[in-house]
């Protein structure tokens, strides 16, 4: 009240960036959407808000005079005008006041009176603030955009499936390329002098109407382009659809979705940039003061290069003993090695091969320790009480020597399979890089083979059979309580095969997928272990003679479920639905998807409770790794953080899939490699099915590669024998299929998560170039939080992973180049990525043997070449396409031009 006049009061909706700011541009972000309904009461507003098929408000306000609704966002909206947009169409869903969509809106605050009018108390009617939603929650309810001139971008369809307003892209049409071929029938094919304007206007209106995979439209415009009179080059197609693409994603996500989206807004990188000497420090001291404090779980996520290997050995030395644990064997080794030459007493556990076990081979198969190996059996239980070569045996040795070590270093599968049993003794243990299926490792049986190495319910009946031998052999024993669990154990594999069987849930999906609906049942479900029963001792020794008595060699996947389900032993036994999706045959129209049920079991393994605990990850989640835990995990991640010496650079505007076409992936190595003259020992980390396509490059460009590998291989990460190389280039997104996300989340024990759908689709984020202006890229993602949080886990770690390689931190460091539209927060290029395609390519070899030809007694690099004589000499390419391949490898500074008519030279 002022002077004797009351007064409305009066706070801000959305939060300010600087105290008293009034305007629009005072606003950076908006936390909640929200109406005002006036004239109406309580009760009657929360309705009229759930008829609209809005969720429930998270705050109720009774204003006085009407109704305000408050819904709060899990994530802000940065994008403002996105966010007037959204209010918009809320007011439009509920009649509510349509003034109220401006950014630096105030609204009343309860605990005060309305004066207006009558006056009346404002108060919260009701509040509960862990009600947060989504953003496509509220979308889903809301009416559709329309061609509004008061939206951005091209108009909206009107047909239904614009009306469901998907943040991420529409739902996969399976017969996508029919209805695109059909388009183009009746569009007429262009005429020369009007190909690539044509060509680019087609593409870019498939990219608005569609929403295509980019190979999908390029075999489309491909087909349009082989109707013209004079065809262009595959490269100039490829470049003009590439062109639309990317054209048509800068103004905007393609029609159905929201305009401007910003999933990811650019974040600067926090922390101090420090020395690298500096971090050291800080990471050898933080070793040192986790000392004397058993079951203490402590986490470091500085990034690949920083020295965290070499922080460790100042803790080794002080507490005498260590175990530190990688993925891999050469890893282990590796460091073995590495640690015996600073001085200290250490070994890595041997792997069991040819090089260790004399019954690994036998007569050029498999000897009886790879048969128990690959049954899943322990090779020192079931097979070495009966070896003759106990007393010379490479592997009992190497292990011995291991075990007594001061400093013993093991394998991810080592420490999981022995639950860190080597652990014992050993006041600190070290665990290096993801330690998400060291903790938490699984097995998958399916109800039927959906792979050549996917385990399936043939083998659990073959698991049945196996203990039904293995009865006969406890009653030979005359064992009793082998005969007791063997024959529980067969039981027990016979109801995990008629949980399988069941087809009943998997015909619910498919009925769903007939009808056009979506199934609103979990696709996942919790089985409880019924009766479990302790394994008895020397059960392995039991298990492989029965396999030898009966012949079966079992499924090693299905034996360690039934056995781990009849025991007890599973953390949790899950039943999943999976779908799977065939394409369309020749000459039909449509894919089809098809389901079945798989069971997922996981084990709980945790780090030991009398030894300090280090996780040491550069792309690891402290937060996920403390919820599977169960206990704190004390972050010591140094708060500063490196300078590059050699930064990496990414390009996103492209990306390689594993369907992506070898000319496309050659394309792409060859440009990069003439983007540096100066490399000649190029590494290259890409997908498996890729690197036969690099088998064809032509010798100037193979002969610059020194080394190749794919993602996931284990030679990607953890070594650095990358250090050799004077280049690397990690080329795509080693993304995973959504059942793998799905079985994730299983592991990690978020079984409500792993039921619902995730919700994939484009995800559009900003970084920063390396000149400091921010770039926006349309990616992919998931719109749940969960199935979104554990793909990030599962895809940029082996991403970071692999431009770890590089050691970009350190002086030695190597460049590294990545091709991929995945956030990772490195420094983006401005340009598109360079690319010599496989028509350019022969151009580029045909134009050297000509200069080599024509030079007799003059330097090669000044014999100059036209168009018209490398058209001749190539035979089968016209001038004009021979031209423009000579334009684009001028561009890329392997050719050069010598005056208007003076044709090209090779470049210096």
């Amino acid at each position: 009240m002022v002077a004797g006049h009351p007064l409305n009061i009066y706070c801000s909706a959305n939060p300010r960036s600087r105290h008293g700011g009034s305007s629009r541009n005072d606003v950076r972000l908006a936390r909640c959407l929200f109406s005002d309904l006036e004239h109406i009461g309580v009760e009657a507003a929360v309705e009229s808000a759930l008829g609209a098929g809005l969720p429930p408000p998270t705050m109720t306000v009774g204003s006085g005079h009407g109704v305000h609704l408050y819904w709060r966002l899990l994530e802000p909206i940065i994008d403002l005008s996105l966010w007037t947009v959204i209010q918009k169409l809320l007011i439009r869903a509920l009649g509510s006041d349509p003034g109220i969509h401006d950014p630096a809106r105030v609204m009343r605050l309860p605990g005060f009176m309305n004066v207006n009018g009558d006056p009346a108390p404002a108060t919260i009617a009701e509040a509960d603030p862990s009600r947060r939603y989504e953003l496509d929650e509220i979308l889903s309810a809301l009416p559709p955009l329309g061609p509004s001139p008061e939206l951005p971008g091209p108009a909206r369809s009107a047909s239904p499936a614009a009306k469901t307003f998907p943040l991420f892209g529409e739902e996969h049409q399976t017969n996508l390329q029919a209805r695109m071929t059909a388009y183009l029938e009746e569009v007429e094919p262009p005429s020369d002098g009007e190909r690539n304007i044509r060509l680019f206007g087609q593409a870019a209106r498939l990219v608005e109407k569609y929403d295509p995979e980019e190979d999908d439209l390029l075999a489309a415009i491909g087909m349009l382009n082989a109707r013209t009179a004079e065809p262009l080059d595959d490269s100039e197609v490829d470049r003009v659809v590439r062109n639309a693409y990317r054209h048509v994603h800068a103004k905007g996500m393609p029609r159905g979705t929201l305009l401007n989206v910003v999933h990811e807004p650019y974040q600067e990188p926090e922390g101090e940039i420090f020395s690298l000497a500096r971090l050291r420090e800080s990471l050898a001291e933080a070793r040192l003061e986790g000392l004397g404090k058993p079951g203490s779980v402590f986490y470091d996520g500085s990034m690949t290069g920083v020295g965290k290997s070499t922080a460790d050995r100042a803790a080794m030395l002080e507490a005498g003993k260590s175990l530190t644990v990688l993925p891999t064997h050469h890893a282990c080794e590796e460091l073995a090695q590495a640690l015996a030459g600073a001085g200290l007493d250490a070994a890595s556990y041997p792997p069991i091969d040819a090089s260790t076990c004399r019954k690994f081979e036998s007569d050029g198969g498999s000897g009886e320790a790879r048969m128990a190996l690959d049954a899943g059996l322990n090779v020192g239980e079931a097979v070495c009480p009966d070896c003759p070569h106990q007393r010379s045996c490479e592997y009992q040795r190497r292990r011995e020597r291991a075990r007594n070590a001061a400093h013993a270093v093991a394998t991810h599968a080592r420490a999981s399979s022995g639950g860190f049993s080597i652990a014992e003794g050993r006041p600190v243990v070290f665990i290096h890089e993801d330690p998400l299926a060291l903790l938490r490792p699984m097995v998958k049986v399916t109800a039927r083979p959906v792979g050549p190495q996917a385990s399936h319910v043939d083998h659990l009946r073959q698991v049945v059979r196996l203990a039904r031998a293995a009865v006969e052999v406890s009653e030979q024993l005359g064992d009793v309580q082998k005969v007791v669990f063997t024959r529980h154990l067969a039981r027990s594999a016979q109801g995990l095969v008629v949980e399988l069987e069941d087809q009943a849930v998997v015909e619910h999906f498919r009925a769903a997928e007939r009808d056009g609906a979506k199934s609103e049942l979990p696709r996942v479900r919790a089985i409880p272990s019924k009766e479990p029963i302790r394994r008895p001792e020397r059960c392995d020794y039991l298990l492989y003679r029965a396999m030898r008595a009966s012949g079966i060699d079992p499924d090693r996947d299905a034996l360690r479920l039934a056995l781990a389900h009849a025991c007890g032993e599973l953390a949790h036994l899950c039943v999943v639905v999976e779908d799977t999706y065939t394409k369309a045959k020749d000459g039909e129209t449509g894919g089809r998807r098809d389901y079945h049920k798989a069971l997922v079991g996981v084990w709980k393994v945790d780090p030991p409770e009398g030894a300090v605990a280090w996780f040491e990850d550069a792309t690891g989640d402290r937060a996920l790794l403390e919820e599977m835990l169960g206990r704190p995990v004390q972050d010591r991640t140094p708060a500063g953080r490196p300078e590059y010496r050699v930064p990496p650079v990414q390009y996103t505007s492209a990306d390689v899939t594993q369907k992506t076409s070898e000319n496309v992936v050659r394309g792409l190595v060859r440009g990069l490699i003439a983007g540096h003259p100066d490399a000649r020992k190029v590494g290259v980390i890409t997908h498996r099915g890729h690197l036969a396509a690099l088998e064809s490059l032509e010798p100037s460009w193979s002969s610059r590669i020194a080394r190749k590998e794919y993602f996931r291989s284990g030679k990607d990460r953890a070594s650095n024998s990358w250090m050799d190389c004077d280049l690397i280039l990690v080329l795509g997104t080693p993304r995973v299929p959504p059942a793998a996300v799905r079985d994730w989340l299983v592991r990690t024990g978020r079984i409500d998560a792993a039921g619902k759908d995730g919700g994939w689709g484009n995800r559009r984020w900003e970084g920063k170039a390396a000149e400091g202006s921010l770039i926006r890229v349309d990616g992919h993602g998931y719109a749940d939080p969960s199935w979104r949080s554990m793909n990030n886990s599962l895809v940029r770690a082996s991403l970071l992973q692999a431009v770890g390689r590089g050691r970009g931190v350190t002086e030695q460091g190597v460049p590294v180049v990545v091709v991929s539209d995945e956030n990772l927060g490195l420094p983006l290029s401005a340009i598109p990525v360079p690319e010599i395609k496989d028509s350019e390519a022969r151009t580029f070899s045909a134009f050297r043997e000509l200069t080599a030809i024509n030079a007799k007694y003059d330097i090669v690099g000044e014999i100059a070449v036209t168009a018209a004589e490398l058209a001749r000499h190539l035979g089968d390419v016209k001038e004009r396409q021979v031209r423009n391949h000579l334009t684009h490898l001028t561009q890329l500074g392997l050719l050069a031009k010598k005056g208007e008519r003076g044709g090209w030279t090779l470049a210096r």
